[in-house]
């Protein structure tokens, strides 16, 4: 087992215990030395995962397990009140629907509704794709705040100034508009509609995403974007409530 397995471990036990731990217990429920196991705790501390609440209490999780577990209630509450809507726009439209996030550079997959028709798409529950192609990942760009954006840009297109200036175009019609559409960026054939969520403050939390095969969408296409525009509102609605 590598050092990082290992601090990880001693993580999961202090994180998911339902009382404060001694590094005895975190010794004994990592498999790893006493001496190793206040090694880890000590790196642990000084990142803020864990606290130490003292010697006859033991140690308990820090600020960031509390940030983690407040981003994961957050991501839970979107989920719940995108659900209900998403099935909606699936049955509406017999086509798939897809809650996304952002996460670093990429778009990350949250939920997938899938079309009772076929579709071959690279999106599926628990899968990314880099967040600079696509009607998901640029609805969800056009929206982060500057410094974010600028720091993905930066990180995935890098000097390519063609690019970057192609990339920004779409970006600010996406704003004025309030809604991505893209076809074959992502999947040959593929046209894909994606609008932001917001919640309160206008705080992004991802964004609603209506993919089908080009061959099906046709005169369909001003309906499709409309039933996600309104999709995408009464998800953010809910969580403004």
């Amino acid at each position: 087992m590598s050092a990082v397995e290992r601090l990880l471990d001693v993580l999961v036990a202090v994180a998911t215990a339902s009382e404060p731990l001694s590094a005895k217990r975190v010794s004994e429920l990592a498999g790893i030395p006493l001496s190793s196991a206040y090694r880890h705790l000590t790196l642990l501390k000084e990142r803020d995962f864990i606290v130490d609440l003292g010697r006859d209490i033991g140690y308990g999780p820090g600020p960031v397990c509390l940030r983690m577990a407040q981003n994961f209630d957050r991501t839970s509450q979107v989920l719940a009140a995108s659900l209900p809507e998403m099935q909606r726009l699936c049955l509406m439209t017999q086509e798939s629907v897809g809650l996304m996030k952002a996460l670093g550079t990429e778009v990350y997959c949250l939920e997938m509704i899938e079309s009772p028709q076929s579709l071959r798409c690279s999106f599926s529950k628990g899968r990314s794709q880099p967040l600079s192609r696509g009607a998901s990942a640029k609805a969800l760009l056009a929206f982060l705040p500057q410094s974010v954006r600028d720091e993905v840009m930066n990180r995935l297109l890098g000097q390519d100034a063609a690019a970057r200036s192609i990339l920004l175009r779409d970006l600010e019609a996406i704003q004025g508009r309030g809604y991505a559409e893209s076809e074959g960026e992502v999947d040959a054939g593929v046209w894909g509609a994606s609008v932001p969520i917001f919640s309160h403050g206008a705080r992004l939390e991802g964004s609603l995403s209506l993919m089908a095969p080009s061959s099906r969408v046709g005169e369909r296409r001003d309906e499709f974007i409309r039933s996600t525009l309104a999709a995408a509102k009464a998800i953010s609605t809910n969580l403004q409530v």
